[in-house]
């Protein structure tokens, strides 16, 4: 039956077998088509067995057969089938559904599981009391074996744009019906292979707390080629900002700037304390490579010591044997806990003096006759303005890792276009370039760029100069022209976050003033929103009929290890490395636990280990027997 709506569509009622033969049916000149309806044939995809000859494969351990052999074999690897025995089944075996591994030669073996194959997990039985039937093996989809009417009501539309439109895939299933109310199947069929290249990559669960700076590193299972690689993208906000120790007084904060990941919203204030300065040094000669120099009686230190001419220090052997000075004609230890007053000689190095008088008439300084082993320092009598912590007022949001990788073949020289599909960059965006081997001619790494969004897998840089302040270009939709595509990876990613704290110092031991600025880590945690496929990979999956192996895909954050603190007088004053793996790619959070507090230490990671731990603060009434610093990985439940 066929009904209209409006002249737009057809609904047309048919049970989708053909009726008996008619001659009423006439064609567009009125002429009648005659034996419209042609024979109906069927063919079932089946064999069978019918003796203990079609059985293989025998263990005489276990007494059990594992495979059939028949006459035609018309299964595929992975194809369902339907056990019909005659009567007795073989033992191990039920009547039901089963699936078939095609080992050639028309032999097979089945499977309760299409997981089962790969692992070779399969079915074993033996011969029945009453023998071997005749046991049939038919399609699944095809064990009713009749043919019947599907009740079918199909909306068509009665007018087709075949003049222009977009290309649409063809999905397997039904195509269109025939006159006769036949209904046509497409060539594709709903059976699939899962084999070759990883087509895309999907987040399933973003996870929280990843590092956004340092992004963890995706793993890919290999393949039986080459192996696919993914690049995460991570976003989030900022939770504290690092800053380590510090040798100098301020004078003031001239400015405080959040660069980089295009988030919005960070607000962080850098807090200011008065304490007491520790400036450290080698103990040993100047000939035995440490910072004694007794031939013109001064200390050399590690570091700029930011001590002022005439400024009064305190001198403190850290329980090692003091240098010797003269007195008179004999010599005698450097005292513990004395106070001398520092003529600065340059920015490490000074001359003691016993008195400030002395000091400014540069007469009478210290005499150093020998010196000594380990490391000592001097501490400033005077308090400090020193940055005891950055506040982190406002964390802000969307602040993101976003590394683009493409390939040379992604770079259109005709279009002066980077195409990379679901490239996750907005129109106006700042950006980065730099690259592997050759880099792409028309386009500079000094440079930031615009983005020019053509659409979700193609985008244009337009120029924005040094530091990206140049805006022009990109309201006036002026673009690069690429001049060649360059070879190997080229990358294209958001400014690296960082944090900028510029001071003015007090007593820097020069006579020129300058801004200086501090060294800050910023800690900004997230979630992983995004994941670059950017190579594809070859021989992931299966070619089991229907059965989608998927790839293991791991997220690599660290694990396993294990550092041990130094504690003297109460305080945490160095920690060593005893172990850590291969897999620290985002910086952990060391957190000490203990009777003492108020420690903060600093991971520094370099091609997946932890290399080198920082001590910020050193805590107090730390001890020795109780303290541990847990090594807690960045990144959770992605």
């Amino acid at each position: 039956n066929l009904y209209t709506d409006n002249d737009e569509y057809a609904y047309v009622a048919s049970n989708s077998f053909p009726s008996e033969i008619r001659s009423d049916f006439t064609d567009l000149n009125n002429k009648i088509i005659e034996n419209y309806r042609f024979d109906v044939s069927k063919t079932i995809k089946s064999t069978s067995i019918n003796s203990e000859i079609n059985l293989s494969d025998f263990d005489a351990d276990k007494q059990l057969y594992s495979s059939i052999t028949v006459e035609s074999l018309p299964f595929i690897t992975g194809d369902r089938i339907l056990y019909y025995p005659e009567s007795e089944p073989l033992i191990g075996l039920n009547a039901g559904s089963y699936y078939i591994e095609n080992l050639g030669n028309q032999k097979f073996k089945l499977y309760k599981s299409l997981s089962f194959i790969e692992s070779g997990l399969c079915e074993t039985f033996f011969i029945p009391p009453s023998g071997v039937g005749n046991d049939r093996f038919i399609l699944f989809s095809q064990s009713d074996e009749v043919f019947g009417i599907q009740k079918l009501l199909r909306k068509i539309p009665l007018e087709k744009n075949i003049k222009n439109g977009s290309g649409q895939n063809t999905l397997p299933g039904k195509t269109g019906i025939l006159i006769n109310g036949v209904e046509i199947n497409n060539y594709k069929s709903e059976d699939i292979i899962y084999y070759g290249p990883i087509q895309d990559a999907n987040i399933l669960s973003s996870g929280e707390n990843y590092d956004v700076i340092n992004p963890p590193l995706i793993e890919v299972s290999a393949g039986l080629g080459s192996t696919a690689k993914i690049n995460p993208v991570i976003s989030g906000s900022f939770e504290k900002v690092y800053v380590d120790s510090q040798n100098y007084n301020i004078d003031q904060i001239v400015s405080v700037d959040i660069i980089g990941g295009n988030g919005l919203g960070a607000s962080i204030e850098p807090v200011l304390i008065k304490r007491s300065r520790d400036v450290s040094f080698n103990s040993n000669e100047l000939s035995l490579g440490g910072g004694v120099n007794v031939a013109t009686n001064q200390i050399l230190f590690f570091e700029e010591h930011n001590f002022s001419n005439g400024e009064e220090i305190i001198y403190d052997p850290l329980n090692n044997s003091p240098i010797k000075i003269s007195a008179g004609s004999t010599f005698i230890d450097l005292p513990k806990n004395s106070s001398y007053f520092a003529q600065v000689d340059n920015n490490k190095s000074i001359t003691l003096y016993n008195s400030l008088e002395d000091q400014i008439s540069k007469v009478n300084p210290v005499g150093i006759f020998s010196g000594s082993f380990g490391d000592h320092k001097f501490t400033t009598l005077s308090l400090k303005k020193q940055v005891a912590f950055v506040k982190v007022i406002e964390g802000g949001s969307n602040y993101t890792n976003r590394k683009l990788i493409v390939k040379s073949s992604g770079i259109s020289t005709i279009n002066n276009s980077i195409n990379f599909k679901n490239h996750g960059f907005n129109d106006g965006e700042i950006i980065e370039y730099s690259y592997d081997d050759i880099q792409i001619s028309g386009i500079t790494t000094n440079n930031q760029y615009k983005v020019l969004k053509i659409d979700d897998n193609s985008f244009r840089l337009s120029n924005a100069g040094i530091g990206g302040t140049i805006t022009s270009n990109y309201e006036r939709k002026k673009y690069e022209l690429l001049e060649s595509s360059g070879t190997g990876y080229q990358y294209f990613k958001y400014p690296d976050i960082s944090v900028s704290i510029k001071y003015t110092p007090v007593g820097v031991g020069s006579t020129t003033q300058e801004y200086k600025e501090l060294i800050t880590t910023p800690v900004v945690r997230g979630s992983v929103i995004d994941a670059y496929l950017y190579e594809s990979g070859t021989g992931y999956g299966s070619t089991i009929l229907n059965f989608n192996k998927k790839p293991i895909i791991s997220i690599k954050n660290g694990n396993n290890a294990e550092i041990v603190p130094k504690i003297v007088n109460g305080k945490i004053v160095n920690a060593s490395i005893n172990f850590s793996d291969n897999e620290y790619f985002s910086v952990p959070d060391l957190i000490v636990s203990g009777d003492g507090s108020g420690a903060e230490l600093r991971a520094i990671i370099d091609e997946g280990k932890i290399t080198d731990v920082k001590i910020l603060s050193t805590g107090i009434g730390y001890s020795s027997t109780n303290t541990i610093i847990k090594v807690i990985s960045a990144g959770n439940g992605s």
